[in-house]
């Protein structure tokens, strides 16, 4: 049961990874907020990944205001604070696999 699980949650992440390579994803998205499920880049696994933000976080760098997400993994249970480059909608056919995580 657990090898395919992997091998579900692998196709998804290639699949997201496809579908973001091939997006123009110059402008943040505007109805990215808390509680929006989303697809987010994991930095140390450098591949996307099924989340849901669980907060906006707004930073002060400079003089300029910078916007972070703080994402969880909604396969994995960790989190991760992302920039909104990394971070976009999550297309509702990604939303009929269960997610793995519990909590």
């Amino acid at each position: 049961h657990s090898e395919s699980v992997q091998f579900d949650l692998y196709h998804i992440s290639q699949s997201l990874g496809t579908m973001m390579s091939n997006l123009d994803r110059g402008e943040i998205d505007e109805d990215l907020k808390p509680g929006i499920l989303c697809c987010a880049y994991h930095s140390a696994e450098l591949s996307w990944h099924r989340g849901i933000i669980e907060k906006t976080v707004e930073k002060k760098r400079k003089g300029d205001s910078i916007i972070k997400y703080f994402v969880r993994y909604l396969d994995y249970g960790n989190t991760e604070e992302l920039i909104p480059y990394n971070v976009a909608m999550l297309p509702d056919k990604y939303m009929d696999y269960p997610f793995q995580c519990r909590q």
